[in-house]
């Protein structure tokens, strides 16, 4: 065999170049591309992500206010309010709480639906009044 000549070996350089030259390029541009869309994509999804977060805070908080609102109906119920005063200052007994005060409680109960049960606690957190789910 012979060796390659001068012009043949400059020649298969020279295409190694061109093919490296043509490598770097294309990662380069690339590269150009890829980086802004990442940085967009990334921005939108952090928007998006924001987004979200926002509204579900506000549902948290909507979710809160009704519960705060649904507590303070209940909760101002005048008659079983003074009831339950009554029988903590013992000019009732329990069970007469219970008679005058569970009606009361059915009747807020039904009243909104999203309600399961209503406790009415004493002093020391025990149960005097139960409607509903425990």
């Amino acid at each position: 065999m012979q060796p390659p000549s001068r012009s043949r070996q400059l020649y298969r350089q020279l295409l190694a170049l061109f093919a490296a030259s043509t490598l770097v390029t294309a990662i380069v541009v690339a590269l150009a591309l890829a980086i802004p869309f990442y940085q967009r994509d990334k921005a939108h999804l952090e928007e998006t992500l924001l987004h979200r977060a926002e509204n579900r805070a506000l549902l948290v908080e909507e979710h809160l206010n009704k519960l705060a609102y649904v507590a303070m109906q209940i909760s101002s119920r005048t008659t079983a309010r003074r009831q339950l005063e009554a029988f903590l200052d013992h000019r009732i007994d329990l069970e007469q709480l219970q008679t005058t005060t569970i009606p009361i409680l059915a009747d807020a109960q039904h009243r909104i639906p999203d309600i399961l049960g209503i406790s009415r606690l004493g002093p020391e957190g025990k149960s005097l009044v139960q409607v509903g789910m425990k």
